[in-house]
């Protein structure tokens, strides 16, 4: 009660010095104590939004009461017949609702401030009080703090404004509404030229996150004045300022949102930038995703905090998602399932961007593999998008990751092949394989493997040391050509499935092919060179790598076993030879 005595006291004082002269430091004087009066006022529960208009308010109001009512002398406090209850916890000024309650908790602890009950009932009060008991030289506290502006506004200019320019609208004189909605477009106005103006950085996708965060940074200045403009100078008061405040409030969180989300997106955007080339597409894609993520939960939280200050229980409602945790993941299990397939995609690494790779049905080059799903490359050129969470749990083939590739065809015999053109047959092919320049000869395995039902079957298991399509291709097809030449070269032909009952005579088997054939088969066991169940090492490094490919008479022959530089197909549009162990 004292303390708001004696500012009342300096306010007065100060108020009479400023009409005199208005000055920058007696303006913040009057600020400073009507801040120090509003202090002595408990704002606990008040929004912080509408704290210092309901505190300014709320003070006008009591500086207005105090000059109506009788004076309070000040020595007989406290009055213990004016305390509500047995201790000394709240005060009444007598004849009045205003109450001061102690406190009792926080930084002011033990202080009596003018309480809750005091700031909702003090401005009924006062408009129920006779004003011709007014003090004759008392002041008009509501309407001078309303007509109140700062130095930036000439006394000479105020002091002209139209009467009906000075009604009040929500709180505010008329005057001061118009100011701030000229001067607030103006600023933005101003705001807009200039971060257009500003450099931005314009290499590869760093400009849109840039551009935006730019803009979004040239924004907070403006706030920060037309704050200052609306507080410090125009002064506005009431309603108005309450909505003021709150929109000001909403663009400065909403901005800084927006700074926090292009922020992170404009980082992430130079990361990449500076990783291009390097071949980890799916760590890229995971770092676009988890840069999403955080940018996306900051914004939220940012947003939250902002509509906190407002009086909103926004920070409540996000803790309160724990409660209803249960309902919300399974409102969203299928993204949440996909979110994390394209995290185990990433971690075990069973496909690449750029990799050739076959599942279910379908095959395809994976071209990306984002937050929700994986998109593949048809053969078709048509782009397949497989969700996450079914695309990890598939069988797939890596055929990117191979280091050979398979050619495991079965050739079927006439059953009036002899067994040693039987066996002519399969120690020229293996040695065919052995010899070929890109057959892995520690891997062949051409064997007699039964009986069919048309044909004497051979199984045929070699690896050919490419890792491209059409390089692999081009080897079969010269692989199954000798095959067929090492076949008619044993005077046998390839037998033919058929279930059609027939009378008639084979073809005769060629009578000197036979012979040289079965001479030669009883000239390698006479020599003891008899090549089964396996060639001697002395054998295999004879014939190891000995045979000429490309043939005789390809065009890439005289390249002398040099790879074809056309029609290229590869498994992986990652350049270098995967392994098998780590697939790099």
């Amino acid at each position: 009660m004292a303390t708001f005595s004696t500012l009342k006291a300096l306010l007065e004082e100060s108020l009479e010095r400023y009409q005199s002269a208005r000055t920058g430091e007696e303006f913040d004087r009057i600020v400073s104590l009507t801040d120090e009066l509003t202090s002595l006022i408990d704002l606990t529960d008040q929004p912080d939004a509408v704290k210092r208009r309901n505190g300014l308010l709320t003070a006008m109001v009591l500086l207005d009461v105090w000059d109506i009512i009788p004076p309070v002398d000040l020595d007989t406090l406290p009055d213990k017949s004016a305390m509500i209850g047995d201790g000394l916890g709240t005060y009444v000024v007598p004849d009045t609702p205003i109450r001061l309650s102690r406190i009792d908790e926080g930084e002011r602890v033990g202080e009596f401030l003018f309480d809750e009950t005091t700031i909702r009932t003090a401005p009924r009060f006062l408009a129920g009080l006779d004003s011709e008991t007014t003090a004759e030289t008392g002041v008009n506290w509501r309407a001078e703090l309303e007509q109140f502006a700062g130095p930036w506004l000439p006394a000479t200019w105020v002091g002209s404004i139209p009467p009906s320019f000075q009604k009040d609208i929500w709180g505010t004189p008329l005057w001061k509404v118009v100011l701030s909605v000229v001067a607030g477009f103006l600023l933005f106005v101003v705001a807009a030229l200039v971060s257009a103006a500003l450099p931005v950085a314009r290499r590869g996708n760093l400009l849109p996150p840039m551009s935006k965060l730019v803009y979004c940074a040239s924004i907070l200045p403006v706030l920060v004045l037309f704050h200052y403009l609306l507080t410090r100078q125009i002064n506005v008061t009431g309603r108005f300022a309450d909505g003021a405040n709150a929109l000001l409030a909403v663009i400065w969180f909403g901005t800084l949102a927006a700074i926090f989300w292009n922020a992170i997106l404009a980082g992430a955007a130079a990361i990449w930038s500076s990783r291009t080339g390097s071949g980890d597409d799916a760590g890229d894609s995971l770092g676009q995703m988890v840069a999403h993520l955080i940018a996306l939960i900051g914004a939220v939280w940012i947003i939250a905090y902002g509509l906190q200050s407002l009086g909103f229980p926004a920070l409540s409602v996000l803790a309160g998602l724990g409660i209803g945790g249960l309902a919300g993941a399974l409102a969203i299990r299928p993204t949440l399932e996909n979110l994390i397939g394209g995290f185990v995609l990433y971690i075990d690494k069973p496909i690449r961007v750029g990799d050739w790779c076959e599942f279910g049905p379908y095959s395809g080059i994976v071209e990306k593999i984002g937050v929700r799903s994986t998109n593949v490359r048809a053969m078709d050129r048509t782009i397949i998008s497989i969700p996450n969470a079914q695309f990890v749990n598939m069988e797939l083939i890596n055929w990117a990751r191979c280091d050979q590739m398979l050619i495991n065809p079965t050739i079927g015999l006439i059953y009036s092949t002899s067994s040693d053109q039987l066996r002519y047959v399969l120690a020229e092919a293996r040695r065919m394989a052995i010899a070929h320049p890109r057959i892995d000869s520690d891997t062949v395995r051409i064997r007699f493997a039964g009986y069919g039902e048309s044909s004497l079957n051979i199984d045929v298991r070699v690896y050919a040391q490419v890792t491209e399509w059409n390089e692999f291709f081009a080897v079969r097809e010269d692989f199954l050509l000798r095959l067929k030449d090492i076949v008619e070269s044993a005077g046998t032909s390839f037998a033919f499935p058929s279930r059609t009952l027939y009378v008639a005579r084979d073809t005769p088997r060629d009578p000197q092919k036979t012979s040289h054939a079965e001479d030669t088969v009883d000239k390698w066991r006479r020599s003891k060179e008899f090549p089964f169940p396996m060639f001697s090492k002395a054998e295999r490094d004879k014939v190891d790598n000995s045979l000429r490919y490309p043939p005789y008479g390809s065009p890439d022959s005289i390249l002398d076993g040099a790879e074809m530089a056309s029609g290229s197909e590869p498994l992986s549009t990652q350049s270098g030879k995967p392994t098998p162990e780590t697939g790099d």
